[in-house]
């Protein structure tokens, strides 16, 4: 039992009952628990705090109320209780404001003093249930107040136990509130976190999805622009900026089509002039290309003219301009537009017609009216020749949306439907390969499982007869055992021969050579072997890889063949090339004849090679007509596209 107990009491008022009560208290509680005088109170201290301390320690304050307790007064004849600074009063009044249990204690022939007795602050105490010890059964009384000061004290020690449990549960749930507000601010940072990176990984997936349409667009740009710069014109430029105004080669087709446009004006300058340094000028700044060609055989003919002023030359220079003119347009036509002509594609400006009027053939006429240069191909033409090999649906269709009155719209949509039509072919295709292999799976599965049955008969044959002593069971053998190699080397995709019995063949040897090569063995087997089948059966895919034609292409571990765009076909190599249309060539014009002699005619061999000679040389083509083995010395191209000889 713990708790203290504050006897209070005037000395004076019947001390002995006092001191009698408080040895009583001394034989059944603690001497830490009683607590009685207030002399120690040391020097200088506020006593009135000190007391207010003392009573603070303690929980029960027995009021020891005597005869005089009420009347007792100071040497002014003051009552004690009406003294603010009283001992008694500042006990008891310190125990009420605190709110202790005060039990009054009523000795001898003491009555309970009245509220108006009282001072104010000391009223409360008249309403206190009082214990009395009377003389007589002074032991007895004393027993009754020990057993309420023991009850009063267990009462205040449950409810002390009850407020700390009280106010440890308190601090309990504020503990698990504060928790699950920390748990919930952690759940919300995680959810914030967690949708802070996906966030993140969304615009990382945007910008990577964005990063590889811009390199696509740029690619494809590449592509035309390439093209258009091959070309080299400026309605090629024209028509890549119509596909791809805003992409990263904008730009440098603008420049590239300023500079054509520039030397296609000073190219009209120069072969409209007569003077030959506007000529020279020109190829100073220009050498290479059809223009300078044009320009330099117009001052070869414009320089004879100045040098040697001849009377006659009113009849001879247009004669000698007119031949000079026709050997050059020859020789232009065989270096640079002739089908053999490697360098026909790349002529940016077509020669003018030959004998046709110059300003030095006639004098006086109007040079921009006989040198004008015809009209390019517009963008849509243009366009066309950079989309015309494409195999993309979506940039056809861009082409009819760009251009929708274009007359190579009907083209267009043609070509869009060959390839709905390829495609529909291809899938076609690729479903009946897909159907083929199933059944070819099938079959070597039958294979397979007939060859396991047989394997498995020979087992138990071999099994039921009585085996001699340390005899095992057989493994495959003869024919049996290279069906089963043959089987397993198709399984594994290195065999697509017969499943027979022949092992000397060229197939079967190759097959095994790709076997061993592709699982590394140390040693290719001469002979059928059953540890060679078992080192085939270890192998659960396929080792060899797939081999297809130059006119085939994997798809989805098979060979299908290849197919090519609308207007062309595929050679010998696998490429697609364009189909030429032999109507679309004109005739050349008439040469001179050559020399007999010349070196290209003495080596023609058999009269299925016909020569024509020019300017710059001679050519050898094959002909149609001339009998075999009879040389043929002179050419022509026919009408239809074909050489015949004219000997």
């Amino acid at each position: 039992m713990t708790g203290k107990i504050f006897i209070n009491y005037r000395r004076g008022d019947d001390p002995g009952h006092t001191g009698r009560l408080f040895d009583r208290l001394q034989d059944v509680f603690e001497p830490q628990q009683l607590f009685m005088d207030v002399d120690n109170i040391a020097p200088g201290l506020d006593f009135v705090r000190v007391l207010n301390e003392r009573v603070a320690e303690c929980d029960i304050v027995l009021a020891v109320i005597g005869k005089g307790w009420i009347d007792s007064r100071d040497p002014s004849g003051a009552r004690r209780l009406e003294d603010p600074d009283d001992f008694v009063r500042i006990e008891i009044e310190s125990a009420l404001t605190q709110g202790k249990r005060v039990i009054p204690v009523l000795v001898g022939d003491s009555q309970m003093p009245r509220p108006e007795d009282l001072p104010d602050a000391l009223r409360p105490l008249a309403r206190r249930n009082a214990v009395r010890l009377t003389h007589e059964r002074f032991r007895a009384d004393v027993q009754g107040l020990v057993k309420a000061l023991q009850q009063s004290l267990d009462e205040i020690k449950a409810q002390r136990k009850a407020e700390a449990e009280a106010a440890r549960r308190a601090q309990a749930e504020e503990e698990r509130r504060r928790r699950e507000a920390e748990a919930a601010r952690r759940a919300e940072e995680e959810a914030q976190r967690k949708k802070a990176e996906l966030e993140a990984l969304e615009r990382a997936a945007d910008e990577r999805r964005r990063q590889e349409a811009a390199a696509k667009q740029r690619v494809e740009a590449e592509r035309a622009f390439a093209i258009a710069k091959r070309a080299g014109t400026a309605a090629a430029l024209d028509g890549f900026l119509a596909i791809h105004p805003a992409g990263a080669f904008a730009e440098e087709a603008r420049g590239l089509k300023s500079a054509l446009l520039a030397r296609e004006e000073a190219y009209q300058r120069a072969f409209a002039s007569n003077d030959p340094a506007v000529l020279r000028s020109f190829l100073a700044l220009y050498n290479k290309g059809g223009d300078v060609t044009q320009v330099r055989a117009r001052l070869r003919v414009l320089e004879p003219q100045q040098k040697r002023q001849l009377p006659s030359a009113a009849i001879i220079v247009p004669v000698a301009l007119a031949v000079v003119l026709a050997a050059g347009a020859g020789a232009f036509w065989f270096e640079y537009l002739s089908p053999t002509s490697p360098r026909s594609a790349s002529v940016v400006t077509p020669p003018p017609t030959v004998g046709a009027a110059t300003p030095a053939a006639q004098p006086g006429a109007s040079a921009s009216s006989d040198t004008t240069a015809p009209a390019g191909p517009s963008p849509d033409e243009v366009a066309w020749l950079l989309l015309k090999d494409t195999t993309d649906e979506a940039a056809l269709k861009r082409f009819n949306a760009k251009f929708p009155d274009s007359p190579l719209r009907n083209t267009v949509e043609a070509r869009i439907a060959d390839l709905e039509a390829a495609q529909a072919a291809k899938a076609k295709a690729e479903a009946e390969a897909a159907q083929k292999a199933q059944a070819a799976q099938a079959a070597l599965e039958a294979e397979r499982a007939r060859a396991a049955a047989a394997q498995t008969a020979n087992q138990q044959a071999a099994l039921s007869a009585p085996p001699d002593a340390g005899q095992a069971a057989p493994a495959p053998s003869g024919s049996t055992l290279v069906q089963a190699i043959k089987m397993e080397l198709t399984r594994v995709g290195c065999y697509a021969g017969k499943l027979d019995d022949d092992w000397s063949s060229s197939g079967v040897k190759q097959s095994i050579m790709k076997f061993v090569k592709a699982v590394s063995l140390t040693k290719v087997p001469d002979n059928p072997t059953p540890d060679f089948l078992n080192s085939i059966r270890t192998q659960s895919s396929r080792v060899c890889p797939l081999e297809c034609t130059k006119t085939e292409t994997e798809s989805n571990g098979k060979c299908i063949a290849k197919t090519c765009p609308s207007g062309q076909k595929l050679d010998g190599d696998g490429n697609c090339e364009s189909v030429k249309d032999r109507t679309s060539s004109r005739p050349p014009p008439s040469r001179p004849t050559p020399d007999t002699g010349s070196r290209s005619a003495a080596g023609a061999a058999t009269g299925e090679v016909g020569v024509t000679c020019g300017r710059f040389g001679c050519r050898e083509h094959p002909v149609v007509n001339a009998p075999a083995g009879i040389p043929c010395k002179h050419a022509f191209q026919g009408s239809r596209g074909g050489w015949q000889c004219r000997d």
